[in-house]
């Protein structure tokens, strides 16, 4: 999941006839995004697809209405297949998320004959356990900047050299609508990790 800077800079505009806040429902654009949103009472559900299909990064997005129904706090997720394979002499071992195209290189240091421990990438560690003929696993970015975080679950083959399964990537997020409802503003993070003021996620409206 990537957002980028995207500011929404409001236009000057004469003072509205009315109080009433504009409704969070409508199809919005951000950077890399199109997001659709639904009201319903204090609670905002909706999606995010990006605009390449071949990247695969969908998510879904429920939230709450504050009191004064300008800003929803709440959850994103996204969730897809993940694919781990062992090369020949165990050494390191290739992850395929299904929102990319080309595996990340993972290494490990200690135990190499074994699927079990922890496993380095330039930006990832992965931990991973194994019972039987299952695998599960949290992995974190090795930077404190983009802070990516999520688990796996999957299946090993018989021959021990591969990993079929999902994972689960989530975080919280925030945003704030314009008094005319024309964009909202906001921000998200990783896990259960606070919000950051510059990680943002800013849309406009497009219906």
């Amino acid at each position: 999941m990537v957002f980028s800077v995207f500011c929404v800079v409001a236009e000057n505009k004469s003072s509205s006839t009315s109080d009433k806040q504009p409704s969070w429902t409508g199809v919005w654009q951000s950077l890399r995004y199109n997001e659709t949103l639904v009201q319903n009472g204090s609670s905002v559900t909706g999606t995010y697809v990006p605009f390449m299909p071949s990247v695969n990064d969908t998510g879904i997005l429920n939230g709450t209405i504050s009191d004064n129904e300008s800003v929803v706090n709440g959850v994103w997720s996204e969730s897809g297949e993940i694919t781990l394979t062992r090369n020949d002499d165990n050494s390191t071992l290739d992850v395929l998320w299904a929102y990319d195209d080309q595996s990340e290189q993972f290494k490990k240091s200690e135990g190499v004959d074994t699927l079990y421990g922890t496993w380095n990438s330039p930006n990832l560690t992965l931990s991973l356990q194994v019972d039987g003929s299952a695998a599960s696993g949290v992995y974190r970015s090795l930077s404190p900047i983009t802070n990516v975080g999520g688990y796996l679950n999957g299946t090993i083959s018989q021959d021990g050299k591969k990993v079929t399964g999902t994972f689960v990537e989530a975080g919280n997020f925030t945003f704030a609508l314009a008094k005319d409802g024309s964009y909202f503003n906001g921000t998200y993070s990783y896990g259960s990790e606070p919000v950051k003021e510059d990680d943002t996620w800013n849309a406009i409206r497009l219906s």
